[in-house]
């Protein structure tokens, strides 16, 4: 006869909230990325992380996948399509959540960073992966999927797209599926050092809004240069040459009576 089935801990819902950017013009480079439509660009980028387990820090590959495009107007929202986040953590991690549990489901929450020029802001990518079992050698592959929030630029110029810290909220069960003890693990991971290009994922281009011409700062003119005018000399030195002068005169006069 088979026990009841302890009930599951409920994982964090996905929500989607819109994040908004407002900053100033800037030019970089585009991230290599394949075309899967016109005007969308395909990013696949996998990263090195460290994720903080029980018995330590262990390295992991981080593998997002999303399509962006290739191009938006400032002030419309747009928001990136299809997003994966694959995590793969070492059989060292494994062997650290065998000891407490046979299966695992799991919710990613990717901090990725939104840049603009000078300004920034960070949203969270959030997915849900399917429940698996943990495998009894080599690595744990996860792969979630979910919504994620929409980005409305204020500027045109370069806006891009960078993955920063990864937080992996695992609930575990047993063989019999009943939950584990403990039955929810949180392991928070952060970006490599070595990433590269500090974790880019992908770089939109926001191009100005006809409508509202007022959304790219106007351009200022330099200032007008003042060229130096030649000044007359001070009244001072006029009336000292006179005053010798006229010295000069009264010392002649007087010479001329004596003799």
């Amino acid at each position: 006869m088979r026990g009841h089935r302890a009930a599951t801990p409920r994982l964090p819902r996905v929500h989607a909230r819109t994040a908004v950017i407002g900053a100033f013009v800037v030019l970089a480079a585009m991230v290599p990325a394949a075309v899967s439509a016109p005007g969308t660009q395909e990013a696949d980028v996998a990263l090195p992380y460290v994720c903080r387990l029980p018995s330590g820090e262990l390295p992991a590959t981080v593998r997002v996948t999303a399509d962006f495009p290739t191009a938006a107007t400032a002030g419309s929202p747009f928001t990136p399509a299809d997003v994966t986040t694959t995590v793969e953590l070492p059989a060292e991690a494994v062997a650290d959540l065998t000891g407490q549990a046979a299966g695992v489901t799991a919710v990613t929450r990717l901090g990725v960073g939104v840049a603009q020029g000078t300004s920034a802001a960070e949203a969270t990518w959030r997915g849900t992966a399917r429940p698996a079992a943990l495998p009894a050698s080599g690595p744990l592959t996860l792969t979630a999927t979910g919504e994620v929030p929409s980005v409305t630029a204020r500027a045109d110029g370069a806006l891009t797209f960078s993955a920063r810290a990864l937080a992996l909220d695992l609930a575990l069960d047993t063989s019999d599926g009943t939950a584990a003890d403990p039955a929810a693990l949180t392991v928070e991971c952060a970006l490599a050092e070595d990433a590269p290009e500090r974790g880019l994922l992908a770089t939109v281009v926001i191009e100005p809004d006809p409508a509202h011409p007022g959304t790219t700062p106007p351009h200022r003119p330099p200032p007008p240069r003042h060229r130096a005018r030649a000044h007359p000399l001070p009244r001072s030195r006029r009336t000292t040459r006179t005053t010798k002068g006229n010295r000069g005169n009264k010392e002649t006069r007087r010479t001329g009576r004596r003799r």
